[in-house]
């Protein structure tokens, strides 16, 4: 797969086009340089490697000789792909435990006395998700309550999509799209950390910009837990739908539905 990294004959080798995965583990065009690796990967279903850099590999020598401008721009690139279109419909088992009626009570009665009804149903309906929703990469439902969960589970903005939709927010107050299509919608405004209310959303973005493309992972504001911590209702892989002080959130966003 594009950014596969292999060692021969002491050489380090990186694949750079995007036409297809390998057979069998077999390469099938190895290059001597960048421009040529490109230019051969334009072909349908041909992966083709260049050399990262010349010497010992390090599978061959056991050392690591720091970053280079190489390996730095391949860690971004895996971090920066786009799961969701690479890996839809893929499943990945899990559930997180769901709440007892004490536990879901719990979180109810910490909610602000004066909470709007529809925040406080969006945290409700995301609090009916933990337990019986698994994480998939691309994962959409197919309609409000528990008849419109897919057994094969939703991912991130498909778990808030339905929680909105469960609680009745009209589709016009937000966008059931990807992640990076529900905060460019122009049914969410960004607000400012100090303007969450429960029922807000969080994103975590690369670099921790705003931009739309950068957007990869969404959740539920759902307040302050006794020790200070911000808490959140999301869908992550490995838990499913679950409710805890993930930290990765630093961009917020409000729907339409609450002005």
């Amino acid at each position: 797969p594009l950014g596969s990294h292999v060692i021969i004959d002491g050489h380090e080798y990186i694949a750079e086009d995007t036409g297809g995965a390998i057979d069998s583990l077999d390469i099938d065009i190895v290059v001597a340089t960048h421009a040529e690796a490109l230019r051969k990967g334009t072909r349908k279903n041909v992966p083709v490697y260049w050399a990262v850099r010349d010497g010992e590999g390090i599978k061959d020598t056991g050392k690591w000789n720091g970053w280079t401008k190489d390996n730095i721009d391949w860690c971004k690139m895996i971090y920066q792909q786009d799961w969701s279109d690479l890996y839809t419909g893929l499943g990945v088992e899990g559930f997180a435990p769901a709440l007892d009626d004490k536990e879901l009570q719990a979180v109810i009665d910490g909610l602000p006395a004066n909470l709007s009804e529809t925040r406080r149903n969006i945290i409700q309906s995301g609090l009916s998700g933990i337990g019986r929703i698994r994480y998939n990469w691309g994962g959409k439902p197919t309609g409000p309550g528990l008849s419109g969960l897919p057994a094969t589970g939703l991912d991130c903005s498909g778990f808030v999509s339905w929680a909105y939709m469960t609680a009745g927010v009209p589709r016009q107050n937000w966008y059931g799209g990807g992640t990076g299509a529900i905060n460019s919608s122009s049914s969410m405004k960004q607000i400012s950390k100090s303007q969450l209310k429960p029922g807000d959303l969080g994103f975590k973005h690369v670099g921790g910009s705003a931009s739309s493309s950068n957007a990869n992972h969404v959740g539920i504001y759902v307040g302050k837990n006794s020790s200070g911590k911000d808490v959140w209702l999301h869908c992550a892989s490995g838990s499913g739908a679950t409710i805890n002080t993930y930290g990765g959130f630093t961009v917020y966003f409000r729907s339409t539905a609450f002005n």
